[in-house]
């Protein structure tokens, strides 16, 4: 919730790190969060892949992760780029992941991510302090929206068992809670 996110809210100063770590979802527009072991403290987001280079040299940045899709070609050049930093991140198990037929075979460089697990695990770390944002309260709104319009779905499938999965409202952006999961 946006109570949890401002609880979460510090005001500190980033200081650069050894362990600074880029989330990049990809649309046209990729929105990022960048973040160290004190948290999140900036998000934004660009259309050209230059901008990306950029961020992963200025930054320092350590290990970064992106999405795959909807198109794998830039992804996958910068894993290839910077193999051991830049990951290709693909969703599974879940209702919004891809068929198993449309991920890549096992090939460096790409992770497989349990959404649903994932977003648990991020919520979890929110409440629990362990994830914190570096923004100001004011900043951090903008940002908060986009995991504000995220929810957990509970159906009951044919065998009578429990599909469990996050959902975003529709035509609601949900991209930096993406690019902080990857």
């Amino acid at each position: 919730t946006l109570h949890d996110m401002l609880n979460a809210c510090h005001k500190e100063a980033h200081e650069r790190t050894l362990n600074t770590w880029l989330g990049v979802d990809v649309v046209h527009v990729k929105h990022f969060a960048l973040g160290n072991e004190r948290g999140v403290y900036r998000c934004g987001t660009f259309e050209d892949w230059d901008v990306l280079e950029k961020m992963l040299a200025e930054e320092a940045v350590r290990c970064c992760v992106i999405d795959a899709h909807p198109d794998l070609t830039m992804p996958r050049k910068f894993a290839r780029k910077y193999p051991g930093r830049v990951f290709v991140a693909w969703y599974t198990g879940e209702k919004k992941s891809f068929k198993d037929d449309e991920v890549p075979p096992a090939e460096r460089g790409v992770i497989a991510i349990p959404r649903t697990l994932a977003f648990d695990q991020m919520l979890a770390d929110i409440r629990g302090g362990l994830l914190a944002f570096n923004f100001t309260s004011g900043d951090i709104v903008e940002y908060a929206k986009h995991f504000t319009v995220m929810f957990k779905v509970v159906e009951e499938t044919i065998t009578k068992t429990s599909r469990i999965y996050w959902d975003t409202s529709p035509g609601k952006p949900d991209h930096w809670a993406h690019a902080t999961i990857y």
